[in-house]
């Protein structure tokens, strides 16, 4: 932020110029503004997209609160700033385009979708590379529910309630239907009771998928499973390559 300094004072400046001036050249205004945001865009996008990262990180970590609060007033802020950089080019542009300035023409499809859009892909890719991550729905919200704060009722582990309805002989699928939860989602738990010697992989995977999967970890040493998935394709699932992954960590 700090290297975006000067590049604004020197854009303000000339801004206050060109509107000193007696006439006000509206389409020179907007091909400024046009470059600014080009220029300033690119930095300050990034800048909320690593907070939103950071975000997805700090709200999986225990005991960190207060640090998540914050990087949540910061990423407010930054957005707000992007948001107000966006309305400023739409309304400059429709000014330029003697178009009328209403809250349709000035509140933009991109500005309304911006935050939400941001998020999802944020989280989209960070879940891409951490293929491993043991999803559980109360450490996601730890931070986020506030129901789930004000409440002093013991919850029962998300990955109990999967274990029992294993033990009762139901399959993946079937858990997954009972517990209105994905599959995936139901994989990673058996992954991590997999690891804790709750469960052993040979009752999740049969001997022939075992067989095939020990022969391509074999060697193996890298943390993420993408390369793996590269290399074999269709031939394992990233639930199947996860639940082995966690059986070596036995």
């Amino acid at each position: 932020m700090g290297e975006l300094v000067e590049p604004a004072r020197k854009f303000l400046n000339q801004l206050n110029k060109v509107f000193e001036a007696d006439s006000v050249d509206i389409n020179f205004v907007s091909e400024r503004i046009q470059a600014a945001y080009d220029y300033f865009y690119k930095s300050m996008d990034g800048l909320v997209g690593e907070i939103l990262w950071k975000l997805e990180e700090i709200k999986r970590v225990k005991k960190a609160k207060a640090y998540f609060d914050e990087l949540l007033e910061l990423e407010e802020l930054q957005t707000k700033a992007i948001l107000r950089m966006m309305k400023a080019k739409v309304l400059i542009q429709t000014i330029a385009a003697g178009q009328e300035i209403s809250k349709e023409n000035i509140n933009t499809t991109a500005i309304r979708n911006y935050k939400s859009n941001k998020v999802e892909a944020i989280q989209t890719e960070f879940k891409a590379q951490n293929v491993t991550l043991i999803e559980d729905e109360y450490d996601v919200a730890r931070y986020t529910s506030k129901k789930a704060a004000k409440t002093k009722e013991p919850k029962k582990s998300t990955f109990l309630m999967t274990y029992e309805l294993w033990q009762e002989k139901n399959t993946i699928s079937e858990i997954a239907n009972i517990r209105k939860l994905t599959k995936q989602t139901i994989c990673t738990h058996l992954a991590k009771l997999i690891e804790i010697k709750a469960v052993t992989i040979s009752e999740v995977l049969p001997e022939d998928k075992l067989k095939a999967l020990a022969q391509a970890f074999e060697g193996y040493e890298e943390e993420s499973l993408n390369p793996l998935k590269e290399k074999y394709g269709d031939t394992f699932t990233w639930d199947e390559l996860k639940l082995f992954r966690a059986s070596l960590n036995v």
